[in-house]
């Protein structure tokens, strides 16, 4: 049966192409009568049919014929002699028409292709107030539904115009609009807010005071008011002026918080010993209670305090400073800079006191001054033993030395104490509690490459696990509580696991940004420092990379931002160097540089004091990697190897 084989070009958007090949198909039927229109129907994106699809042929104004394309996106329809207008339209796509003038009138069939354009929406979404772009917004339209990418930009394709889009966004009020066609729309959200007040104590009178909120600095109007974004629920807002007191609330869900300052009847400026220059959010302890933070100009303003009241001074970078309240109503307290320079002593080597010994003269013997042990190690065993049910329950104790000792034996030795809890890697919590571990789709027990179970990022009761370690460790006399793995499962088939929906990067971000919240309440309220672990390459990204860890979200809830810059962890062409382990100096600089420009919590980085299978590190390496992260500007530095073996002579005598 003869076929038409020329190349047909529709007046409109979109080109239709007649099918050059014999057709062969079980759809086209052999025509007795007049003659047949058929083809296939297809998205020019993804070239997969269109079913549905309305395919309409006239002829002069008399004859008009109409079908519809199959599931398949086939259609076939007869018509008279031409020439025709060909119209095609489906939901969601461009409409395209044009004239088809058949070349040989003889010809009974006709195969015609027919390439539907999407309609697709692009465009940013930002923050009404900030104009900053807005990560993981969700835009949707009935079934459709597109999230924005770091830079807030998105792409809704196969909308219809009279769409009804919806613009969702955590924290922030959800936005409609109705669609009529246009290809690029940028949108703003308006920010959940609430109104905190400030007003003297005394006279009832407005202030205008500095209010602070997840560690941003507001100010307060002639009326005593500003408008912030809604925090996290349970945050802290901290209201400071000079000669007043300090004025905390807890969010928990009002619109308004009031904020009641006493006038000062003692003052205390926090400065820096070495420059003189003011400590800003530096902390005071009296009787053990966390009583007030440093202002921007080093001060804390208070109230009704006794000479001789025991009062403790603590910021992160800086030692910490005892002393009993002046008699006289002011006091300056200097804190002098203090830069971590430690090495890590891994779970395994506790069993063995003369080498925990060695390392401890080792730091004590050197230009090291802090040392890093594990409490809770990567196989989940902690290194105490516990007096909470909590954790008794779970059965994970392998106590070989007694922790409380050596961090006697360390402290003797000017040694600052940093205790390694792994947080989301967990085996003994999943195999205890499996409903609180990482699942399959199948429901089983999900493992990763080193056949370990994991515990459920999103679950609170593992928070809570992990902050019941957490605290009895502050308790044992700790300096400082760091917290690895903290973050979602990235070794093994991740593509096995399954959690509940919502799942995506920002449910993932605030999963790990509620723990850490949950752990600067508890370990700043201790007295004890507190600082995380994060991949290497978290400094230079801006998304999640799968596992919920994002550089801004996650510094200001700790004093220390620990990321983990093993040159051979970084892949092939990342930073532009094909074998980045080659260029150990250039790594650990430019990283902790990319750092600092986007925080300012202090970073100190893990350096990497091992080899790997296409590198060998020894000396010069290691030295190298240390004076990277002095020349950057750090502050300190750790170095990790997993067997606790540190090469002489690398940190000096």
């Amino acid at each position: 049966m003869p076929i038409a084989r020329k190349k047909i070009i529709l007046a409109g958007l979109l080109i239709l192409a007649a099918v050059l090949a014999g057709v062969g198909a079980a759809w086209v039927q052999d025509i007795q009568h007049g003659k047949a229109l058929a083809g296939e129907v297809t998205d020019e994106q993804s070239q997969e049919p269109v079913a549905g699809a309305s395919v309409q042929v006239v002829r002069g104004a008399q004859e008009r014929r109409e079908t519809r394309s199959d599931e398949n996106g086939h259609y076939r329809l007869t018509v008279g002699d031409g020439p025709w207008t060909v119209t095609a339209q489906a939901p969601g796509y461009e409409p395209t028409s044009g004239p088809f003038q058949p070349e040989d009138t003889s010809l009974k069939e006709y195969l015609l292709h027919i390439v539907l354009r999407p309609y697709i929406l692009t465009g940013v979404i930002r923050d009404a107030a900030t104009r900053k772009p807005i990560l993981d917004a969700t835009l949707t339209a009935g079934d459709l539904q597109a999230q924005t990418e770091d830079d807030g930009r998105f792409t809704l394709a196969r909308l219809s115009p009279g769409a009804v889009v919806r613009i969702e966004a955590a924290g922030y009020y959800p936005h409609e609009v109705v669609w009529n066609g246009e290809s690029a729309i940028d949108f703003t959200l308006n920010a959940h807010t609430i109104t905190v007040a400030a007003h003297d104590a005394a006279t009832d009178s407005p202030l205008s005071a500095a209010i602070f909120v997840s560690g941003v600095k507001y100010q307060t109007d002639r009326q005593g008011n500003v408008v912030v974004p809604e925090p996290e629920p349970n945050s802290r807002i901290t209201a400071r002026l000079e000669d007043y007191t300090t004025a905390e609330a807890i969010y928990t869900g009002q619109a308004q918080i009031e904020l009641s300052l006493k006038p000062s009847s003692f003052k205390m400026a926090v400065k820096n010993a070495q420059t003189g220059k003011p400590v800003a959010g530096a902390a005071l302890y009296i009787a053990g209670a966390l009583t007030a933070t440093s202002s921007d100009e080093g001060k804390i303003g208070l109230s009704d305090i006794k000479p001789g009241t025991p009062l403790k001074v603590k910021a992160a970078g800086y030692t910490t400073v005892e002393t009993p309240a002046p008699a006289s109503p002011a006091m300056d307290i200097l804190l002098t800079p203090f830069a971590a320079r430690g090495i890590y002593l891994p779970f395994g080597l506790l069993a063995n006191e003369s080498k925990v010994r060695g390392l401890i003269d080792l730091v004590d013997q050197s230009e090291l001054n802090a040392l890093v042990v594990d409490v809770k190690g990567d196989r989940g065993r902690i290194a105490f033993h516990s007096d909470n049910p909590l954790i008794k329950a779970v059965n994970a104790e392998l106590v070989t030395m007694d922790l409380r000792e050596l961090i006697r034996l360390a402290h003797e030795k000017k040694v600052y104490v940093i205790g390694r809890i792994v947080v989301f890697k967990d085996d003994p919590l999943a195999k205890a509690r499996p409903d609180l571990a990482v699942k399959t789709k199948s429901g089983a027990v999900w493992k990763d490459n080193e056949q370990l179970s994991w515990a459920n990022p999103y679950s609170r009761e593992v928070w809570n696990y992990n902050l019941a370690i957490a605290k009895e460790a502050a308790a044992l006399g700790i300096d400082e509580i760091q917290f690895d793995y903290i973050r979602f499962p990235s070794d093994g088939d991740v593509n096995a696991i399954s959690f509940p929906p919502p799942h995506t990067a920002q449910t993932r971000a605030a999963a790990l940004k509620g723990f850490l919240t949950e752990a600067n309440k508890l370990l700043k309220a201790a007295g004890v420092f507190m600082s995380a672990d994060i991949f290497g390459m978290t400094v230079w990204t801006r998304d999640d990379m799968g596992i919920g860890q994002r550089l801004e979200e996650i510094a200001p809830l700790v004093d220390y931002v620990q990321p983990m810059l093993y040159p051979s962890t970084f892949a092939s062409d990342n930073l532009g160097y094909k074998n980045p382990s080659q260029h150990p100096y250039d790594v650990i600089f430019r990283s902790v540089k990319a750092a600092a420009e986007r925080i300012t919590t202090p970073i100190r980085p893990w350096l990497q004091a091992y080899s790997s299978r296409d590198v060998t590190y020894g000396a010069a390496e290691l030295v190298e990697q240390k004076r990277a992260a002095d020349a950057a500007g750090s502050a300190g530095w750790t170095f990790w190897n997993a067997g606790g073996q540190y090469l002489s002579g690398v940190f000096g005598g």
